[in-house]
């Protein structure tokens, strides 16, 4: 049964993301598989959005990649001053 929050999200959900993304994923991720990141539309993103996978890290791509995690945030973040 849809409930009005239930409805709110599949709202949000539907809705394209308004501002830039940039979206990391370790290429060995056992939680989340990162196929799923193939499914994002670049239409859905229309600020743009970037996809990095990160070879040789999991789930806990900050943790075991933390320089080339920090170099993207920081690369990406500098392109995108307001």
């Amino acid at each position: 049964m849809w409930s009005p929050t239930n409805w709110r999200t599949h709202r949000l959900l539907q809705a394209p993301v308004r501002v830039p993304t940039l979206a990391l994923t370790g290429a060995r991720d056992g939680c989340l598989d990162t196929r799923l990141f193939d499914l994002m539309r670049p239409e859905d993103f229309p600020a743009g959005l970037r996809i990095e996978r990160l070879q040789g890290a999991g789930h806990f791509l900050h943790q075991e990649k933390p320089a080339e995690v920090n170099r993207l945030l920081v690369e990406w973040l500098g392109q995108h001053r307001a």
